[in-house]
């Protein structure tokens, strides 16, 4: 078997080539491991924003629904009294409404309609939640974004098609 010897020259180009292709497959494999990295990264901050958008709604639909619920008790319990003032029993089931209004000032007026059981009429009751009881008690989606670290985590922008609600950096809101 014959040993050749290669030029100064051909050994340059096989080095720089390996060189080259080492120096290809540690971008590949670079941009490939940043790519998992960043999906991954995407599906955690989605999964974070899912948990904090259903506890948002559990919350403010439980807050709600508890302020409709004492408009609804307090309208019955004044039909009780009437009926019981008059001695009379009533064996229809009655109809009640109820609505929460968000007011222009951000305050809250729950109502609740019940029908009097004693005679013709309807009971109406309110309740009004001041403007700030209603934020400083109601999540707002801002309120649980604020504790999404940007840094490590990334950014999170709500918007509502024009304008930014809430984001993780509140630099970025209105």
């Amino acid at each position: 078997m014959k040993i050749t010897k290669l030029s100064r020259r051909q050994t340059q180009i096989i080095v720089i080539t390996a060189g080259l292709l080492l120096f290809l497959i540690t971008i590949v494999y670079s941009v490939k491991t940043d790519i998992k990295a960043v999906a991954r990264q995407m599906d955690e901050t989605l999964k974070y924003v899912k948990e904090q958008c259903y506890i948002y709604n559990r919350y403010n639909e439980a807050s709600q629904t508890k302020g409709l619920m004492r408009a609804i008790e307090s309208a019955q319990q004044v039909n009780r009294n009437l009926t019981y003032t008059k001695d009379e029993v009533t064996k229809d089931k009655l109809k009640t409404y109820a609505a929460s209004i968000v007011l222009e000032d951000g305050s809250q007026v729950d109502l609740a309609a019940y029908g009097r059981s004693d005679e013709k009429g309807i009971i109406i009751t309110f309740y009004h939640t001041s403007a700030e009881y209603a934020r400083n008690y109601n999540l707002t989606i801002q309120s649980l974004l604020s504790g999404y670290d940007t840094y490590s985590s990334g950014m999170i922008v709500v918007t509502d098609g024009k304008n930014v609600v809430a984001s993780n950096d509140e630099n970025l809101i209105g």
